[in-house]
């Protein structure tokens, strides 16, 4: 559809006309119950609390990484 300067209005009176006479959209079906919760991995329990980086020539050296607290590989 095409419209000219100004003629949104009408052009969006048309398209919403079209829609309740064919009345395309239907309502989503419930599909079944909200899945449990899954278990707790044990992710969090892995990490450690806080990582204090050491100075070394004064840079701060991490000895472990952030995300997963495991220790750097040399």
């Amino acid at each position: 559809m095409y419209s000219g300067f100004l003629k949104e209005p009408t052009l969006l009176a048309f398209a919403y006309d079209l829609e309740q006479a064919i009345k395309p959209r239907t309502q989503p079906g419930l599909l079944g119950s909200v899945p449990p919760e899954p278990p707790d991995a044990g992710i969090c329990t892995t990490l450690t609390t806080a990582v204090a980086p050491t100075l070394i020539d004064g840079k701060a050296q991490i000895s472990r990484h952030l995300g997963t607290g495991k220790p750097f590989s040399p």
